[in-house]
Parts: C-alpha cells; sequence; structure tokens
C-alpha cells in the first residue's frame, strides 16, 4: 500500500514536471523565428544603409560622371566635360574642371571648381537653402560673329527657361579671380581680369550682391579696378551710380532694370552723363558712334573723345529694341581727326574736297531722341577742315537701316563721277536722260548752293537716293532708282 501511496506521488510530480517543459519547447519555437527574421531585417537595413551611404561614391565615379555629361550635351548645344564630381553627405560637395565647348569645339567655358557648402543630405532635406557656392577661377571666351551673336550665348539657348514663378531660394554665390575674354569676328580680343563677385540671393522676392574686377581693355582703353553693386526688389534691380575710370575719361553706370514683362527693360530716368572725355577709335565708331552718326561707319582712322548723356530712356534688354524704346540724349564729340573712307569719304569728294591722312572735323553738339528703335536727329553738322560743310537730319536704326538727308554744296563732276562708278551710266539711259553731262547746263542749281540728298539702306551698304536730287530737275518719265554709294 506504502509503495503504490509513493509511486503515486512521483507520478504526480513527474506530470508537473513534465508540462512546464512542453510548454516551455512551444514557447521558444515562436521565439526562435522571431529572431531569425530580425537577423534578417537587420542585415537588410546594414545593407541599404551602407548603399545609401556610399552612393554619393557611387555618383562620383568615371561610369556616372559621362553619363551626367552625356544629360548635359542633350540639353546644349555643344559639349561639356567634367574632370570629377565629389559628393558627400555631411562635407561640402564639389565638382572639378568644367569645361564647355561650342559646336565649333571652342572653349567658351572654363571652371576649376564649384564648392557648394552643403552636403548632399542637407541639399536633398532642403533644397530651397543651397548654402554657399563659391565659384573658383571662372574663364569665359564671348566669341561675337559679324551679325553679333555671342557664342556663350547660342551654346546654352537650347535651355527653355520655365514658365512657372520661382520658386523660394535662399543662399549665397562667391566668384573669385574670374577672367573674361571677347573675341571679335576680325580678330581683336579684349579682356576683363581680377573678377570677384558676391550674391546674397533670396528669392523670389529680393537679392542683393556687387561685382569687382581688377582691370580691363576694350577699344584701346585702360580700365581701372572698378565696382558695381545691385539690388533686387520688386521684380526690379536697382544699379546705384557707379563711375569707372577708362584712359583719362569716365564711364557712369545707374539705371533700373524693370522685370514685370516678359522682356526686361532698362529705365534711366534722371539726366546721367554715361561717359565723359572717353577716348574713341575705329573700333569704338563702328560699335557705337555709327549707330548715332552713320557716316563714321568704316573709316579708316578715327582719334577724338566722346561724352555722352541721356534721360528718360526706356529700353527693352532683347531683341524688341529694334522696333520698341523711347529716350534722349546729348552727343559731344571733341577734338575729332578722321581718316575718311566709306560713305564720310564718298561725301566730301561730291564737295569737291580731297581727304588725305588725318583731317580735323569740327562737329556740332548732338541732340538726338529715341522712339520705336530708331535713333533721330534734326540738325548735325560738320566742317571738315575748317571749310567744308554738312549738315545731317534723319534716323538710324538698331536694325543698322538708315535714312537720313545731308545738305552740302555739289560739284557736278563728282556727281557724273559717283554715277558713272555706281551704274556706268544705265541709270540715267533708263530714266530717259542721256549722259549728265549732255545736259548739264539746264541744272544751274548744282554746285552754286547746298543740294540735299536722301541717302537709304544700311550703315554698312548705304544707297543714293538719285530721283529726289533729279526729278525736281529733269522730271523724268521712268521712275530712277536709287543707287549705291559704294562698290
Amino acid at each position: 500500500m506504502f509503495n503504490r501511496l509513493t509511486n503515486l506521488i512521483q507520478n504526480c510530480l513527474r506530470m508537473k514536471v513534465d508540462r512546464p517543459k512542453v510548454k516551455t519547447e512551444d514557447r521558444h519555437r515562436p521565439s526562435y523565428k522571431k529572431r531569425r527574421l530580425c537577423r534578417i531585417l537587420a542585415i537588410l537595413i546594414v545593407i541599404f544603409a551602407l548603399l545609401i551611404w556610399s552612393l554619393p561614391y557611387v555618383a562620383s565615379t568615371t561610369a556616372v560622371r559621362k553619363i551626367v555629361e552625356k544629360t548635359v550635351d542633350f540639353i546644349i548645344f555643344g559639349h561639356i566635360k567634367i574632370d570629377e564630381i565629389s559628393l558627400r553627405w555631411t562635407e561640402p560637395c564639389r565638382i572639378s574642371g568644367i569645361k564647355v565647348h561650342d559646336t565649333s569645339g571652342r572653349e567658351i567655358l572654363q571652371i576649376n571648381s564649384v564648392i557648394c557648402s552643403q552636403g548632399l543630405w542637407q541639399i536633398l532635406t532642403s533644397p530651397n537653402d543651397f548654402g554657399k557656392i563659391k565659384i573658383s577661377n571662372p574663364k569665359i571666351n564671348l566669341y561675337m560673329s559679324k551679325d553679333g551673336e555671342i557664342s556663350l550665348i547660342h551654346t546654352f539657348s537650347r535651355l527653355k527657361p520655365s514658365k512657372k514663378p520661382i520658386s523660394k531660394l535662399i543662399g549665397r554665390i562667391e566668384l573669385i579671380n574670374g577672367t573674361i575674354y571677347l573675341h571679335r569676328y576680325d580678330g581683336k580680343v579684349y579682356c576683363m581680369q581680377g573678377i570677384d563677385g558676391e550674391f546674397d540671393l533670396k528669392i523670389p522676392n529680393q537679392a542683393s550682391g556687387r561685382i569687382s574686377w581688377a582691370s580691363a581693355t576694350a577699344y584701346d582703353l585702360t580700365i581701372d579696378r572698378s565696382e558695381i553693386g545691385f539690388r533686387y526688389h520688386d521684380k526690379r534691380i536697382d544699379i546705384p551710380l557707379s563711375v569707372i575710370p577708362a584712359s583719362g575719361g569716365k564711364f557712369r553706370i545707374a539705371g533700373i532694370v524693370d522685370m514685370h514683362s516678359a522682356t526686361p527693360m532698362l529705365q534711366i530716368n534722371r539726366p546721367l552723363r554715361l561717359m565723359e572725355n572717353v577716348p574713341i577709335n575705329v573700333d569704338f565708331g563702328n560699335d557705337f558712334i555709327s549707330r548715332i552718326i552713320a557716316v563714321f561707319y568704316n573709316v579708316d582712322r578715327l582719334t577724338g573723345r566722346v561724352s555722352l548723356m541721356v534721360s528718360d530712356l526706356l529700353l527693352p534688354i532683347g531683341k524688341e529694341i529694334l522696333h520698341t524704346g523711347k529716350g534722349q540724349g546729348r552727343l559731344i564729340l571733341k577734338d575729332v581727326k578722321v581718316q575718311t573712307s566709306g560713305l564720310l569719304s564718298e561725301l566730301i569728294k561730291l564737295g569737291g574736297a580731297v581727304p588725305q591722312g588725318l583731317t580735323s572735323m569740327k562737329i556740332s553738339d548732338l541732340d538726338f531722341k529715341i522712339n520705336n528703335g530708331k535713333v533721330y536727329y534734326d540738325d548735325l553738322s560738320i566742317i571738315t577742315a575748317n571749310v567744308f560743310e554738312m549738315r545731317f537730319s534723319g534716323w538710324v536704326g538698331f536694325d543698322d537701316r538708315i535714312d537720313m538727308r545731308v545738305s552740302l554744296p555739289v560739284i557736278p563732276r563728282e556727281l557724273e563721277r559717283l554715277l558713272a562708278k555706281a551704274s556706268s551710266g544705265r541709270v540715267l539711259d533708263k530714266a530717259g536722260l542721256g549722259m549728265i553731262s549732255e545736259i548739264w547746263g539746264t541744272v544751274p542749281v548744282l554746285g552754286k548752293r547746298m543740294t540735299e540728298i536722301r541717302i537709304v539702306g544700311t550703315r554698312s551698304e548705304p544707297r543714293l537716293a538719285l530721283s529726289e536730287i533729279l526729278k525736281p530737275l529733269f522730271k523724268p518719265a521712268v521712275p530712277i532708282p536709287s543707287i549705291p554709294l559704294l562698290r
């Protein structure tokens, strides 16, 4: 009996001990699966973290750099070459050795390095704040064709500006030791060196900055160290008065660039002396003075000094300038000496003078108005060697067209020479007049008083409106065409 009781107790104890053991094993099985799943997730997270961490290094490889170059090539007219892309999550990002070539293979842009103070993580998480971007040693080559097209502008013209409003953008751009070369179609090169700039941006509301240069050469002018500042607000760029010394003369810059319309407008409301006693030469005469006084285009030699004052100026910055804009001003030329050729030479010869070498000219101060893409004036006097006077009126367009009248004492034989040179007598034959020398006796006014001649065409290809000289005198039965003055 005792033995049975003992066995029963042992069996009960054995049962109590076995049951928890079974439960413990059942409990351990799902716990093991969870631990295994956690290990796998942890490994995946580590791998993903490593991939994310290594992403900047992958993006800096040669293969990715080539992809970036091909992508940029697709959106510009030209080719870009990048030596190195260095991206970091928390350290500054850097692009080095940037070179851009136009479709002709000419290098138009070179930058040693572009450094962004923000790391890649900051750029991705705060895209509106790019921190500070430092552009070191940029070199820009501007190749200008005869029609005025600039290669750099053409290369990036494939990029279409967004029509959406400018999004919020905050940051600072620093430009260090830049250089700009302007290569003209005629082989002349102008240069600006030691360019530094600082630009603080809070787009779209405001921005401010300055740009300076150590030295520059243009039109044989030596331009000393200068600085220009600006402030952008309310879609306007305000440029305070800045004085730029140039070979004993001065340039002045001031005004407002209004950007409310699609085409920015330059405004100079108060009288401003843009130029004061600035030396001039042939290139300066071709590019600037002849756009007001067309006869100074393409002369052989030109010296003197120019001053220019403008007021109430409103000019579009773009191709719209060819047919819009307004303003007024005064052009003053002093100590002018010219070795004539082209249109000016032909006009002087009509008066019987034979210009040789550098000839002094006395030029009256010229008041002009700008309206709808043209520069108008009523009375300009040019006296050559204190003897021969010409008086001009008319207009010169920003598109190079001209329509002006000049009054001068015409010598009959010189007019006949010009007609023979330009048309070999065919113009008069078509008009039924025969040779002008045969009927010259019936034209007593020529050579005895000022004769008004109309000149049309362009600055480079002026034409003599012959009919306006001959019609009042001969009344020919058929129209007389205008003839080229220069051949």
